[in-house]
């Protein structure tokens, strides 16, 4: 349609299409003012990618060139229970780069599967993580805008860990 929303909604995840278009339209637009011609990067992992497109649209409409990054969560986990920790916790030169590079970075939290993680031995969370404080750095020198999308952390095993149902606690998120 005529402002960028989507005319049908042919995905498997039904009105979420439409809450996702509005949450983008909100994030990007309003809040992080991106423009024409502007870098965002949009990182997402498996679960959230109808999230993730829903930005990409958003991105194309108002006029910027998005690029999305992708983590696959049974790679990931994979790599983790091999222990192949270097490989999940630090950044990329690639990811250093769009980082430095980017106007907007958006982040989707992952892996779905949170309390999973949380039951990682203390030392294993640590260096899977430990790319958080080199991304800060990066993105404080960079002037980088950006934002991390809890809507992604209220996956069903979060909510069932905290005695929730998941797709009212994802729609109260997209509603808020």
């Amino acid at each position: 349609n005529p402002d960028g929303g989507l005319m049908y909604d042919s995905s498997p995840f039904g009105s979420m299409v439409d809450s996702s278009s509005r949450l983008a339209r909100a994030v990007l637009k309003e809040n992080l003012k991106v423009k024409k011609g502007e870098s965002v990067v949009i990182e997402s992992w498996t679960h959230a990618l109808p999230y993730a497109r829903a930005f990409v649209e958003e991105a194309r409409r108002l006029g910027a060139r998005p690029t999305v990054l992708y983590e696959d969560e049974e790679a990931w986990w994979n790599a983790v229970g091999a222990k192949q920790y270097s490989s999940v916790g630090a950044l990329s030169d690639v990811e250093r780069a769009a980082i430095k590079s980017a106007d907007v970075f958006i982040y989707f939290w992952g892996p779905e599967d949170r309390p999973r993680v949380n039951k990682l031995p203390d030392s294993a969370q640590e260096r899977v993580v430990g790319w958080n404080e080199e991304w800060y750095r990066l993105a404080r020198k960079s002037g980088l805008r950006g934002c991390r999308m809890s809507v992604a952390q209220a996956t069903d095993p979060a909510a069932a860990a905290f005695g929730l149902d998941g797709a009212a606690w994802r729609s109260r998120l997209l509603e808020a």
